[in-house]
C-alpha cells in the first residue's frame, strides 16, 4: 500500500491517475490523500466555501471505482493545525455521499483527541514517533490508547516513525527498534502499518536496515492474516514478567501467538495459554527450532491449617484436569517472537496427492521464513514489476497457494520448482492447480523438458497437466517451469510431477515421441 502527499488540482489529475494504474497493475493498493480539499487544508484559497466542497466531490467521483482505491486519508493531525472534529464529520459525510464504498481515514499525534473525531471517521490511525526522545514502546501504548477508546467501533492503523535526522528528531529508528514499534502495535489491537517516509531510495529512511526490516515485517504480518483476522475465539494468554506483552489467535486447530520484549535486554518468558491443550512443543516459526510446553493445572488450595490441608489431599477425589499450556523460552533485546501451537484437528484443505510424487514441497507449506517459495527458482520479468508470495489467504491443500501477479502482458515472473531426478527416455507428467482473479481471461504457461503449453484459467480452481518425455540431462533432471504470461493476478498450489511409465512401441521401432 502507498499514500504520497499529493496536490489534488484539477490540472495534474491525470498524473494521478497514471500512479493509480501502475499501482493497480503492481497489485498495490492507494490510500488516497485528499488533504487538500478536505480536512487537510483549503483548495486554493477556498478553504471552507462551495467551491472546495465542489472539488473535494469531483476528486472522490474521479477515482471511487478505480481498482487501486483503499481508503480516503482526509486529515493529517487535526488537532495540530485547529480542524475540528464537526468539519471532519461533514467532509466524511460528503464522501459517503459520493462513495459508501472506501472507509475514511484521519490519523492523530494525539490519542487522547481522537475519540472526539470519531463521527469523521471509518479508521483511526495514530502516527507516534517517539525516537530518539521517548521510548519505543510508547508507540504500543499509543495504539492501546486509541484502541480501548474507540474499538471495535473504528478500525485503528499504525503509523510507525520510519525517518529521522532533523526536525525534531536527532536520529532515525534502529531495525530493531522498528520491529518492536510495528508489533507493539499489532499487539495492541493495530491492523494495519503505514510507516512514514520522507523520501525514496535512501533518502529517509537512510537506512537500508531499517527499511529492510519494514520489509520482512510486512512478509511475516501477511502470513499471521487468517489468525489475526479469524473469527475464532482468541484464547486467554498472560505473560511473565510483564514487561513481556503478546497477543494470541486461534485459526483452523493452531493458536498463534506474537510475543515482545519491550526491554533492550535478553529476557526469560513464561508465556500461558488458557484453555489451550497441546501434547508438542511449540514452533518458533522462522526459526528452524521449538519450545517445550507443559500442562497448566488449576491453583492449589489456599494455605490452611496442617490437619485441613492433610485432609484435603487424602479425600478421594479425581486426578487434577489441566486448564491449559505453559511454554518457556528466552527473547532477545527488544526482540519479537513468533510461537505456534497445535491445539486441535488441523482443518485447512486437503488434497489427496499421489504417493510417488517427485515435486519438493508441492503446495508451498514449509515455512524457514515468511511468504517465500523455498524450493523454487525465479526468474525476474521483464518489468521488474513482477511478484511472486505466499498467500496465507488461498489455499487448495494446507494454508498457502503461491500468488502470482503480473503488471503487463510478457514481464510475469517465471516460478521454476526444484528439479525432480528422472530416467531419460521415461513419460512424466507435470501437474498444477491454478485459478485466477475475477476480470479479463488470463492465461498460463507450462514447460515440462522439452514440451510447453499455455491454459486459460478462471476464477475457479483447474487442474492442469503437461506430459513429456525426459531427455537425456547431465544432472537427469527434469526442467520444469510455470509463469502467468497476461496482465493480472494468478494463484498455484498442488503441485505434482508423475511417473508415468517407460515409453514402448509396439511397432518394434523403440520408444516414440510422446
Amino acid at each position: 500500500m502507498m499514500s504520497p502527499y499529493q496536490s489534488n488540482r484539477p490540472a495534474t489529475r491525470e498524473k494521478r491517475r497514471e500512479y493509480m494504474d501502475r499501482c493497480a497493475a503492481l497489485g498495490m493498493r492507494v490510500h488516497y490523500q485528499l488533504l487538500a480539499v478536505a480536512g487537510g487544508g483549503g483548495v486554493y484559497g477556498a478553504r471552507g466555501s462551495d467551491a472546495q466542497e465542489e472539488a473535494l466531490r469531483q476528486e472522490v467521483r474521479a477515482f471511487r471505482d478505480h481498482p487501486a482505491l483503499l481508503a480516503w486519508y482526509i486529515s493529517d493531525e487535526p488537532t495540530g493545525h485547529g480542524t475540528g472534529p464537526e468539519k471532519l464529520a461533514r467532509i466524511r459525510r460528503i464522501i459517503h455521499e459520493e462513495d459508501p464504498y472506501h472507509p475514511v481515514t484521519v490519523v492523530f499525534m494525539r490519542p487522547s483527541r481522537a475519540r472526539a473525531y470519531a463521527d469523521g471517521l471509518d479508521v483511526v490511525m495514530v502516527d507516534p514517533y517517539p525516537i530518539p526522545v521517548r521510548p519505543p514502546t510508547s508507540a504500543g501504548n499509543a495504539v492501546a490508547r486509541v484502541f480501548r477508546d474507540l474499538a471495535p467501533e473504528k478500525t485503528v492503523w499504525m503509523v510507525p516513525q520510519c525517518f529521522g535526522g532533523n526536525e525534531h528528531w536527532t536520529r532515525e529508528p534502529t531495525a530493531r527498534e522498528m520491529r518492536l514499534m510495528g508489533y507493539l502495535g499489532i499487539v495492541e489491537g493495530a491492523r494495519g502499518l503505514q510507516h512514514f517516509i520522507r523520501h525514496g531510495l535512501q533518502g529517509f529512511p537512510k537506512s537500508p536496515t531499517l527499511w529492510a526490516e519494514c520489509s520482512r515485517m510486512a512478509l511475516e504480518i501477511n502470513q499471521a492474516i487468517p489468525y489475526i483476522a479469524s473469527h475464532e475465539a482468541a484464547p486467554a494468554i498472560s505473560t511473565a514478567p510483564e514487561t513481556i506483552r503478546a497477543a494470541a489467535w486461534r485459526d483452523r486447530g493452531r493458536v498463534l501467538v506474537i510475543a515482545v520484549n519491550t526491554l533492550n535486554q535478553p529476557q526469560k518468558l513464561t508465556l500461558t495459554l488458557d484453555g489451550v491443550f497441546s501434547g508438542t512443543p511449540a514452533r518458533v516459526l522462522y526459526e528452524q527450532r521449538t519450545a517445550p510446553i507443559r500442562p497448566r493445572y488449576p491453583a492449589p488450595p489456599p494455605k490452611k491449617g496442617l490437619l485441613s490441608r492433610l485432609r484435603f489431599w487424602q479425600e478421594d477425589r479425581p486426578a487434577p484436569v489441566p486448564v491449559g499450556i505453559t511454554m518457556t523460552d528466552t527473547i532477545d533485546a527488544f526482540g519479537v517472537r513468533f510461537y505456534r501451537f497445535a491445539v486441535g484437528e488441523d482443518s485447512a484443505p486437503k488434497y489427496s496427492f499421489h504417493p510417488n510424487n517427485l515435486i519438493v514441497d508441492p503446495s508451498f507449506e514449509r515455512e524457514h521464513f515468511p511468504g517465500i517459495p523455498e524450493a523454487t527458482y525465479a526468474k525476474v520479468g521483464a518489468g521488474r514489476g513482477a511478484t511472486y508470495f505466499l498467500d496465507a489467504r488461498v489455499a487448495l491443500d494446507g494454508r498457502h497457494a503461491l500468488r502470482l501477479i503480473t503488471p503487463a502482458a510478457g514481464q510475469g515472473v517465471a516460478i521454476q520448482p526444484f528439479k525432480p531426478r528422472v530416467r531419460a527416455g521415461d513419460a512424466y507428467q507435470f501437474s498444477l492447480w491454478a485459478k485466477a482473479a475475477p476480470g479479463p481471461p488470463q492465461r498460463l504457461s507450462l514447460r515440462a523438458g522439452t514440451k510447453a503449453t499455455t491454459v486459460t484459467l478462471t476464477d475457479q480452481w483447474q487442474r492442469f497437466t503437461l506430459a513429456c518425455v525426459a531427455p537425456k540431462a547431465r544432472n537427469r533432471k527434469l526442467f520444469l517451469q510455470f509463469r502467468l504470461e497476461t496482465a493480472g493476478t494468478a494463484w498455484v498450489d498442488a503441485l505434482e510431477c508423475i511417473h508415468l511409465a517407460p515409453l514402448v512401441s509396439t511397432s518394434g521401432g523403440g520408444n516414440q515421441p510422446f
